[in-house]
This record gives C-alpha cells, sequence and structure tokens, in this order.
C-alpha cells in the first residue's frame, strides 16, 4: 500500500480508494460475546498496521479513502460474479493468445513443409545427378591421364630404344 500511495503521487492521483480489512471484524458483531481486551488488541494490531501506510500517504499528499462496503448495497454474490467475470475475460483472452500461436505455427510448418519438399524432391535429385556426372567425369579424366601416362611412357621407351 505504501508503494501504492508513492505511485499515485507520481501519477498525480490526489485520492486511492481501498478497502482496509481488520483481524477483529468477525468478533465486531454483539455475539458471540467478545472482551474488551481482544477489541483493544484488534485495534492496536490495526493501528501497528496502518499507520506506517498512512503517514506514508500523508507524506506524498495522497488521499486514502476507506470504501464504504455494504452487504445490503451490493451482496456478496456481486462480487463473486466480478470475479468469475474477469476470470472468463481472462481466459477468453488466453485463448485468443493461443490460437493466434496455432495460426502461426501451422503458417511456419506449411512453409517448413514445402521447404522439405523442395530439397527432397526437387534439391537433393538434381545434386544427386549433379554428383553422378562429376563421377563420370572425373572418371574419364583419370582414365584419360592413364592413356596418356602409357603414350608418354611408350614414347620415352621407344626414345630410349632408337
Amino acid at each position: 500500500m505504501q508503494d501504492t500511495a508513492r505511485a499515485a503521487a507520481r501519477f498525480r492521483v490526489k485520492t486511492v480508494t481501498g478497502f482496509t480489512g481488520s483481524s477483529i471484524w468477525h468478533a465486531v458483531y454483539a455475539f458471540p460475546p467478545t472482551s474488551r481486551a481482544y477489541l483493544d488488541r484488534g485495534f492496536a494490531d490495526f493501528a501497528a498496521r496502518w499507520r506506517p501506510i498512512l503517514d506514508t500517504f500523508d507524506e506524498v499528499d495522497v488521499n486514502f479513502a476507506l470504501e464504504d462496503y455494504d452487504l445490503f448495497v451490493r451482496p456478496l454474490w456481486i462480487d463473486k460474479a466480478l470475479e468469475r467475470l474477469k476470470a472468463m475475460l481472462l481466459l477468453d483472452l488466453e485463448i485468443k493468445v493461443l490460437d493466434e500461436q496455432v495460426a502461426r505455427l501451422a503458417r511456419e510448418l506449411r512453409v517448413t513443409t514445402q521447404r522439405v519438399n523442395l530439397f527432397e524432391k526437387v534439391k537433393i535429385p538434381e545434386t544427386a545427378e549433379n554428383i553422378r556426372k562429376i563421377r563420370i567425369y572425373l572418371g574419364d579424366q583419370q582414365t584419360a591421364q592413364v592413356v596418356r601416362g602409357k603414350i608418354a611412357k611408350r614414347k620415352v621407351v621407344e626414345r630410349e630404344s632408337a
């Protein structure tokens, strides 16, 4: 809450509305009877928790307005309904994000499949054919070199014998 006060001051918000809660709310009603000492300890606990917070609100010149919560004006089911609606909206947003992710993955899968097919069906067979032609050419060159070597050797032998 102290950070909330500081943030409100930075955003130039003059009033922050909140709900304090208390460790003794369940004991405020007359039944079952509660001792005065128990209530005093509860008020002391409340003061110990909220005094630094309210001091921070004073330091940054921001008002803290206690939310008026009346079960007769706003029944509890409204809060639960709002929580569920919020959860549903968050789930709806999550579904939209997941749908977008699935669509993007589908597009990427299609592109990747096209590339794989291009390599498997076109580029790899072309390369294999080119490799076969190169091997034939190199084999022919090697054979020609052997033949040239034999011809050269035969000429050398003929010159030496002549």
